[in-house]
């Protein structure tokens, strides 16, 4: 679970909102708490972590439903699910992004043959979007 004590952190430094994208149940009940104590001084529009099979998929969808309404407003501004995030591929910092070129490497080279990868089957991507958007909740890719 994360810290509590990240959101004034981000607060003094006049940050008003973040996307937080991949949460799990604890980070949700975690910001419904904070929100409570009225320790939470950010807006968070959260979006829930990929799921890795269809059934997976089905069963989160009916657990945000109730708190994920794309375009219709929410009682509470303050913490709003969003959809559900799917990762497609690694990330930049660690050079595992999925590329169409070699990675450059230390501003003149090549990291050749790496190109990055991605990390989830790209037929299940595919199954995850039409599964997520026919049930009318958002589905987020990089």
């Amino acid at each position: 679970m994360r810290s509590r004590r990240f959101p004034g952190a981000r607060s003094s430094e006049c940050l008003t909102g973040l996307k937080d994208p991949g949460i799990f149940q604890p980070d949700w009940d975690n910001f419904q708490v904070l929100r409570k104590e009225g320790k939470l001084p950010l807006r968070i529009a959260a979006l829930w972590r990929t799921p890795r099979t269809i059934e997976e998929a089905k069963a989160l969808i009916e657990k945000i439903k109730p708190i994920s309404r794309p375009g219709v407003p929410t009682t509470d501004d303050h913490v709003v699910s969003i959809g559900i995030k799917i990762g497609l591929d690694g990330s930049g910092g660690a050079r595992t992004a999925w590329m169409h070129e070699d990675w450059s490497k230390e501003y003149t080279g090549l990291d050749t043959d790496n190109k990055g990868y991605p990390v989830i089957d790209l037929g299940l991507v595919t199954m995850l979007v039409r599964c997520i958007t026919r049930r009318s909740t958002w589905a987020s890719t990089p």
